[in-house]
C-alpha cells in the first residue's frame, strides 16, 4: 500500500539525491546499447582477470614459489598457506583484479561507457569528508558485532601477535579490492543500468550482481548471497546519497579491513589473520559462521545501521551530529579492540 506524503504549499519539496541527479544528467542509453556495454564489460573484465592471473602464476613458477602440481590447485594452496589477503601474494592478486577493472572501463569509454570521472571519482568539494565517514564506519560496526557476539556467548577471542607488515598488506589489498568492486558494481554496472532503465533497476540489479559475484567464495550459501546483496544495497545508497564513489569505496575498504585484519573475522569466506582470532560458536543465521558476519543477521543489521547513519549524515540539520557520532564510535571501537588485544599483557 502506498502512503502519500502531505506537504503544505509553503513547505519545500525534498531535494533529489545527488546520485539520482547525476544519473539524470548523464547521456541516456538505449536498452540495446546498455546490454552491449554490459556484455562487453564483463567479457573484457573476465579476459583481463584471466590474463593477470596467468601472468601471476607464470611469475610465481619462474621464481620457484609455486609448488608442483596442476597450476590452479598449486596456486590455491600457495595463497592459502601465505594467508592470502594479508600477504604480498594477496596484494598482487588484488592489484591484478584492479588493473583488469580499470582496463575494461578504459576500453569502453569511447563506446559510451562511463569514465571514472563520470562515476564521481573527482576531487570535488567535500569528497574527503565522505572518505573520512566511510573509513570510520567499519571499526564502529565490527566492534558492535563482536560485542554482541561476546555478550551472547557466541564467540571467543584470542589475541594474535602484532605484524605490521601483514596489516599493511591487508590494508593495501583491501584498498585495491574496494576500488575494483565499487568501480564494477556502483560505477560501471549501476550507472549503465541507471542510464537505460532508471535508478530503481540500477540499484537492485547492481546489488544482486554484486551478491552473485561472491557465490563461488568459500563457505558461501544462500544466506551469504542475500547478506552480500544487502551490503550492496547500502553501498548503492552511499553512492546515491553523495553522487560519488568516495563514500562507498571508503566504507567498503573499512568494512573489509575492520572485519578481517583488525577484528579477525573471515572476509566473505576468506581467512584474514587479524589482530584477534575469533572462534564463532553461535547460530549461523545470526553470526554468519565461517563465511563471516555478512552471512548472518548481525552483519545485515550492521549494514542497516550504516544506512541510517549515512541518511542522518546527509541531512544538513543532523550532519555535524552524525559525523561526530560516527567518528566517536570508531574511536570507541578501536579502543575496544585495543583492550582485547592487550588483555594478556595486562594480566586480565
Amino acid at each position: 500500500m502506498l502512503v502519500m506524503e502531505h506537504r503544505s504549499p509553503s513547505e519545500p519539496a525534498p531535494s533529489p539525491l545527488p546520485g539520482i541527479v547525476r544519473l539524470a544528467a548523464a547521456p541516456p542509453l538505449s536498452p540495446r546499447r546498455a546490454l552491449l556495454l554490459l556484455v562487453g564489460f564483463f567479457g573484457l573484465w573476465l579476459a583481463f582477470q584471466v590474463g593477470t592471473g596467468v601472468l601471476l602464476a607464470i611469475g610465481l613458477a619462474a621464481s620457484g614459489w609455486l609448488p608442483p602440481g596442476p597450476w590452479p590447485r598449486a596456486l590455491e594452496e600457495l595463497l592459502r598457506a601465505a594467508g592470502f589477503v594479508t600477504s604480498g601474494l594477496g596484494l598482487m592478486a588484488a592489484t591484478g583484479s584492479l588493473l583488469a577493472t580499470l582496463g575494461a572501463v578504459a576500453v569502453l569509454v569511447p563506446h559510451g561507457g562511463p569514465s571514472l570521472a563520470a562515476m564521481g571519482l573527482r576531487c570535488e568539494r567535500g569528497w574527503w569528508r565522505e572518505g573520512l565517514v566511510g573509513l570510520a564506519l567499519g571499526p564502529l560496526l565490527f566492534a558492535l558485532i563482536l560485542a554482541v557476539e561476546l555478550a551472547c556467548g557466541w564467540a571467543t577471542v584470542t589475541p594474535q601477535r602484532w605484524e605490521g607488515l601483514r596489516l599493511l598488506f591487508g590494508l593495501l589489498t583491501f584498498t585495491a579490492v574496494a576500488v575494483s568492486e565499487e568501480v564494477v558494481a556502483r560505477g560501471f554496472l549501476l550507472q549503465v543500468l541507471g542510464r537505460a532503465w532508471g535508478p530503481a533497476v540500477a540499484v537492485i540489479g547492481s546489488s544482486v550482481v554484486f551478491g552473485l559475484l561472491h557465490v563461488a567464495n568459500p563457505h558461501a550459501s544462500g544466506l551469504a548471497v542475500v547478506g552480500v546483496t544487502a551490503a550492496g544495497l547500502v553501498f548503492a545508497w552511499a553512492y546515491l546519497a553523495t553522487g560519488r564513489l568516495w563514500l562507498p569505496i571508503a566504507f567498503h575498504l573499512s568494512w573489509n579491513f575492520a572485519q578481517g585484519p583488525l577484528f579477525g573475522f573471515p572476509v566473505s569466506g576468506l581467512p584474514s589473520g587479524g589482530l584477534l582470532a575469533v572462534q564463532v560458536s553461535g547460530p549461523v543465521w545470526a553470526t554468519g559462521g565461517a563465511f563471516g558476519p555478512e552471512a548472518g543477521l548481525l552483519g545485515v543489521g550492521a549494514t542497516l545501521l550504516a544506512a541510517a547513519l549515512i541518511a542522518a549524515w546527509r541531512r544538513p540539520d543532523a550532519s555535524a551530529l552524525a559525523t561526530s557520532a560516527v567518528l566517536l564510535g570508531a574511536g570507541a571501537g578501536l579502543s575496544f579492540l585495543l583492550v582485547l588485544v592487550t588483555r594478556p599483557l595486562l594480566g586480565a
